[in-house]
């Protein structure tokens, strides 16, 4: 019975040693570092369709498909083409998260933003360009970029009214 307890004592003690681990997310949960910045519900749009510039390539359906049946190498050589790395690149993420919005609008800026150069995207973009990032890739970098640029963007129709503002 002396070798009951003690076993008993010993599982006991190792479960308030190791706990049951995190059960809570901790985008979901109240209070967490991530709610203000990184939390929207999944059915509201990243950006309205109005929002995207002009010159601004989307994603299809069928570019999607592609990149999630495509087989990724597990080692990539020096010998590949940029592209074709890009390509890898963008179905990796797309197989390891999903077709989700902050998905397709990483690689759309990728893929948009190598094309035209140095082109300026709008604040509204620049935002929800950072608050993708930070849901796919929570850490300290990323939620600080995004919380800089939510202090020091404004939407470019406030800015747009400051300015004309001034003329006067």
């Amino acid at each position: 019975m002396k070798m009951f307890f003690t076993l008993l004592a010993c599982f006991l003690s190792l479960l308030f040693v190791f706990g049951c681990g995190e059960t809570d997310d901790p985008f979901i949960a109240p209070g967490s570092p991530g709610e203000s910045i990184g939390a929207r519900s999944a059915r509201e749009p990243l950006l309205p369709p109005e929002s995207y510039p002009d010159w601004w390539v989307r994603l299809t359906d069928g570019d999607v498909s592609e990149l999630l049946k495509m087989e990724v190498p597990k080692v990539w050589s020096v010998d590949i083409p940029q592209e074709q790395l890009d390509t890898y690149l963008h179905a990796q993420w797309l197989q390891k998260f999903g077709d989700i919005q902050e998905v397709r609008l990483v690689i759309e800026s990728r893929i948009n933003l190598r094309r035209a150069g140095r082109a300026q995207l709008p604040n509204e973009m620049t935002i929800a360009l950072l608050r993708a990032t930070y849901v796919l890739w929570p850490t300290k970098d990323n939620k600080r970029q995004l919380e800089d640029a939510l202090r020091n963007l404004q939407p470019d129709d406030e800015r747009n009214e400051k300015l004309d503002g001034d003329d006067k």
